[in-house]
């Protein structure tokens, strides 16, 4: 009886002894993926109300937002509704965002930076600006002829 508690005791002992050694190994580190975000791209010939395609492969969920203040100007297509923000999940497939820009002309360039938001971090895909309508300013040369019943005008 002795000798198999004995040998009861030891198995226990051993098995606890290689249960430490497994918890104690060091874990592999995890594979962190990090965000792949496209190239910039930039074009400043935008027409009035013209409409941007925008494609990318996200690698991660996503957020593709318009700044608020180029809101008026710059608007994301999802669907039918006009929107400042939209989102999606990772995919190996492109993905194609619609901007609509507004269709009434200004003097005034207007601008706008498209973001895309993956793994927490934010940054500028797209800068888009719309023409700027010319200003034209026409002269024309005009003559002046004095009457004939105030001939003591001095002529300039």
């Amino acid at each position: 009886m002795k000798r198999s508690l004995y040998k009861v005791f030891c198995i226990a002992t051993f098995v606890a002894a290689a249960m430490c050694v497994v918890s104690c190994s060091e874990k592999e580190p995890e594979a962190t993926v990090e965000p792949k975000f496209p190239e910039m791209v930039i074009r400043n010939d935008i027409k009035p109300g013209e409409k941007i395609t925008l494609n990318f492969t996200p690698n991660m969920d996503w957020t593709v937002s318009i700044p608020e203040e180029s809101f008026e100007w710059f608007k994301i297509l999802d669907g039918k509704f006009e929107e400042q923000s939209v989102s999606g999940k990772a995919s190996r497939l492109p993905q194609r965002i619609v901007i609509a820009t507004a269709s009434n002309k200004s003097f005034s360039l207007r601008s706008c930076k498209v973001s895309l938001t993956m793994g927490g971090q934010t940054k500028e895909i797209a800068s888009y600006t719309i023409e700027a309508e010319a200003r034209v300013l026409e002269v024309y040369p005009a003559t002046y002829t004095y009457p004939k019943y105030l001939p003591n005008l001095p002529k300039v």
